[in-house]
């Protein structure tokens, strides 16, 4: 019980966290673009409130590739803001529920943001197979990162084991988890290529 009660105070503390490191190493120029940051959050609004029932009988929000979209293009500030804002505007949520989302969603954008950050600065990320290679990579990391995490809240929430991860959540959903990475790459040449209007046609489809 006392686990219970601490955890969302845990995840609060992260969210805290994730954010002050993402204030510190926020640049002017990833705000460049507010309307297709807009975009971004009202897409991610929309995707959450249309859940999609896989075959595996498995749960999947698309709200995932548009918070690695930010990340890519734009840095781990305005990802977490995307995702903070989208989490804050979810529908009525248990207290538990909605601390655990902010401590994941404030977590994970602002740790794949630093990292595609990073790896633009190794590689010339900005035109070719570079580009792809480190946007799909940081899907890859993004989604089971953001699966340890949920499964690490349940557990100190629930005090047990989030059920069997690799059965119920990451092999049914692998090959659809490869697609949305291939598709958040393609997405974000696109975006470099044609501007925002990638992203809108992309959002609307």
């Amino acid at each position: 019980m006392r686990m219970t009660r601490l955890a969302p105070l845990v995840a609060l503390s992260f969210a805290l966290a994730m954010s002050a490191l993402a204030a510190a190493t926020s640049r002017a120029d990833d705000w460049r673009s507010p309307l297709v940051l807009a975009m971004l959050l009202a897409f991610a609004i929309g995707a959450d409130r249309v859940p999609i029932e896989t075959r595996s009988g498995s749960p999947l929000v698309g709200s995932l590739p548009i918070f690695v979209l930010a990340a890519v293009l734009f840095g781990p500030a305005p990802a977490a803001a995307v995702a903070i804002a989208a989490t804050l505007v979810q529908p009525r949520k248990a207290w538990e529920r909605l601390a655990g989302d902010l401590g994941v969603y404030a977590t994970f954008p602002v740790l794949v943001g630093i990292g595609a950050r990073a790896a633009f600065g190794l590689v010339d990320a900005g035109r070719g197979p570079w580009l792809l290679l480190v946007a799909g990579t940081a899907y890859v990391i993004a989604w089971p990162l953001n699966v340890a995490l949920v499964v690490a809240y349940v557990r100190l929430l629930r005090g047990r084991f989030a059920g069997r991860v690799f059965e119920t959540v990451l092999r049914p959903l692998f090959a659809t988890q490869v697609a949305h990475a291939v598709a958040v790459a393609a997405l974000v040449y696109a975006y470099t290529r044609l501007g925002a209007v990638a992203i809108a046609f992309a959002g609307v489809v």
